[in-house]
Parts: structure tokens; sequence; C-alpha cells
């Protein structure tokens, strides 16, 4: 079994995906459940739909019932194995519950694949429903979002100023975010997030940008040269150095501020942040190396196994 684990772990390398999410498609297609065959090509029983569902597919990871004092709502990357994520949220969620009595970790329900037409717009309906239930359910629950790659693009359309477009297979009409929820999320932390960098992205993609209210309680994690949320950067291996370091202190710090009601942490909130760009021009000249990111992600994922 550890052998199983530590191959999916190896394909992470090739799986986190470096694509924004696509801009949500207009319009009704047929539901084919109805017609025996769908339309669209990008549906999961589609000509190439299928085909990219058997790309990246990640297993579901926790879900617990009832209330908790804290949740910690996770949105892994492109084909990240591992309960929560292995690069970000599996070491995040360790660290926070091991500090934070009464807290615990929720994985968004989504595939996390190569399909970005279904993939993102299934995680958007899970976090709209599981923060809708749980603020019903257990109305003295407070949450923290966390999102990595295409997982931060799904908490910006989750946040988004109107619901999912209809789509085959996906409940119509499309849950819609209670307003009241937004208050107890008590924090925003996101890595490696396209919306970092803008709206537009490459392949005609698109990330809403938060609320301006999100942004007071936003912490952005954008390693200097992470092709994905650096509008200058390149090289893949940029884009899996979080699973380390001040990405890992620095998130956890700020994540047990805005549950406890302390002031949060001064962060970068885009691209544009003057402070970001002095840092990142200078952080480029000492990249790390690709063994060096590849033993710390194999490294923090052993630890799971013991």
């Amino acid at each position: 079994m550890h052998a199983d684990r530590l191959t999916a772990l190896v394909a992470t390398i090739a799986l986190v995906s470096a694509t924004p999410l696509p801009q949500a498609p207009t319009g009704t297609k047929p539901d084919p459940f109805t017609s025996g065959t769908s339309t669209d090509p990008f549906a999961p029983n589609g000509i190439l739909g299928g085909l990219l569902l058997s790309f990246g597919n990640v297993t579901n990871g926790p879900a617990p019932k009832g209330c908790s004092k804290y949740e910690l709502i996770v949105a892994r990357g492109t084909g990240e194995p591992g309960p929560f994520g292995t690069i970000v949220g599996d070491p995040l969620v360790a660290s926070v519950t091991k500090t934070l009595p009464g807290s615990r970790g929720y994985a968004v329900q989504y595939p996390a694949n190569f399909n970005l037409q279904y993939s993102p717009q299934q995680g958007m309906d899970d976090v709209i429903n599981r923060l809708n239930n749980q603020n019903k359910e257990c109305p003295d629950q407070t949450f923290v979002a966390v999102g990595y790659s295409q997982g931060a693009g799904v908490w910006h359309n989750a946040l988004g100023p109107s619901p999912g477009a209809p789509l085959p297979l996906l409940p119509s009409p499309r849950p819609k975010l209670d307003a009241s929820v937004i208050p107890k999320i008590k924090a925003f932390v996101m890595f490696g997030d396209p919306g970092f960098k803008g709206t537009e992205g490459p392949m005609n993609t698109y990330s809403p940008p938060f609320p301006s209210a999100i942004n007071a309680v936003l912490r952005e994690n954008c390693a200097p040269g992470d092709p994905v949320c650096d509008p200058a950067g390149s090289g893949f291996q940029n884009h899996l150095t979080y699973v380390e370091g001040a990405y890992q202190r620095d998130s956890v710090a700020f994540i047990l501020a805005g549950f406890s009601g302390q002031p949060l942490p001064k962060s970068y909130k885009n691209s544009n942040d003057t402070a970001w760009i002095a840092m990142t021009t200078a952080a480029k000249t000492q990249s790390k190396p690709w063994g060096t990111i590849v033993y710390n992600i194999v490294t923090n994922f052993l630890k799971g196994l013991l």
C-alpha cells in the first residue's frame, strides 16, 4: 500500500495543474440523462470529457459530519494526492489541528482533474453546499478557506457574483452561497492562485476577483517564479514549493489569528503589491533546485505514513 501511495505522490509532480479556471459556459445544453447522449464533448460522458477524467483524478479526502468549533475547508490542486493534498493541505491541516483544539479539516469533494470545464465547477458547488449546510446545522462554527492552484480558483468562483451556469450532470439551478455565512469565514489562504495576477489567464481562462470584503481576511502565497500566480513566472518547480518553510509557517499563524479573532498579520493581496514585487525580484536569484523540492515533498508525504 505504501508503494502505491508513493507512486501517487511522484505523479503529483506531473499532475498539479498550472492552469486557471475556465470561464463558465453560457446557455443550457441537453441533459445526457434524458437525451441518451451528451452534445457537450467536455461533459463527463462526452468524447473529450471521459478522456480528461482519466488524468489526475484523486480520491476524495475527509468529509466529517456533525459540528466542530473550527473547520478548514481545503480545495486541493489538480491531481494532488493525500487526504487534503500532499503539497499544501496535508501539512497545513496537520499543523493547525495539532495546535488548535476543536479544529478539523474538510476536503472539498471534487475530482481535481484536468477536465477544467467540470472539475472546478463541481468543487464550487461542493464548497457552497458545505458552507450553507454547516452554517444551518452548526450556527456557532467558523471556517477558514484554503485553496491551491485549481483549488484556489474553486474559491474564486464560489465567492463570485453569481451562481454557476447550467451544465449537464450538475444540479439545476446551481447552488448559491448564503450571504450570512461569509462573516463566519475568518480567513482565506490561497497558494499558487491564478487570481493573484489578475482575472485573465491562458486558454481563455477566467478567475473572478474576490469581493472587497474578502481582501480584509485574505492571505495570498505566491512563490517567486511560480508561473501560475507570478506574471513573470517560469519554471514549474516553483509551483511546488509551498510544502515547506515560511509558506506553511506564516499561513498557519494567519489561520490561528483568524480563528482566535486576533489581528491578522499583514499579507500580500495581488501581484501589483510593491512589497511583493520587491520580494520576488530579490528571491528569483535564489531559486531552489528540483532535487530539493522533490525531497521535501516526499519527506512530508512519508510523514503521513508513520
